[in-house]
């Protein structure tokens, strides 16, 4: 299993779930959302809706993305899962993503990148919606 520190400050893949930014993002009432972004197509899943952003529940969360109909279809391609934060469970994501040849990638900078235009974006799609 490769896991992978990273300096660099953006993601650049040459097919679709190549690099997948997998973040909580804070929501109403202290609520978290779990979100996989696909960094090809900026195509996103949402993995879950969770009372905290603990390490708990993102494991729970790759274990959601690992089954989910959208990410299966390229899974066997071979992808990396990049997280913000949460290396105290490496151990664990491994053993989830390693069945499918995935690699764990740990740099805040590349998921902010993602994660920024996404909340904007779906901020203003709600706000427009209303």
């Amino acid at each position: 299993m490769e896991t992978l520190h990273s300096h660099k400050t953006r993601l650049i893949a040459s097919r679709p779930m190549e690099y997948i930014c997998v973040f909580p993002m804070e929501y109403a009432s202290g609520a978290y959302i779990f979100m996989a972004m696909d960094s090809f197509t900026d195509f996103s899943i949402h993995l879950g809706t969770e009372k905290n952003d603990s390490s708990p529940m993102l494991l729970k969360s790759l274990k959601t993305l690992m089954e989910h109909e959208d990410f299966v279809r390229q899974r066997d391609k071979g992808f990396t899962i990049v997280l913000p934060k949460f290396e105290e469970v490496i151990d664990q994501a491994s053993l989830i993503i390693s069945p499918y040849q995935g690699r764990l990638l740990f740099n805040s900078s590349l998921v902010r990148s993602v994660r920024v235009p996404f909340a904007k974006k779906l901020y203003a799609d709600i706000t427009e919606s209303n």
